[in-house]
């Protein structure tokens, strides 16, 4: 659930730093999270342009 939040919100342009406060994170582990998933995106994107 708060992943879809986190997503939506950055969809939204709002700032990480709001994001920690409405769900209570800090907001480097939410950069941290993002960054993990845009890696994991890209490695799939780059698989399927492999094969």
């Amino acid at each position: 659930m708060e992943r879809e939040l986190l997503y939506g919100w950055r969809k939204e342009k709002v700032s990480l730093r709001e994001i920690g406060r409405r769900l209570g994170r800090d907001h480097t582990s939410l950069s941290d999270e993002l960054k993990r998933n845009l890696v994991v995106k890209r490695k799939i994107i780059l698989c399927s342009f492999e094969g």
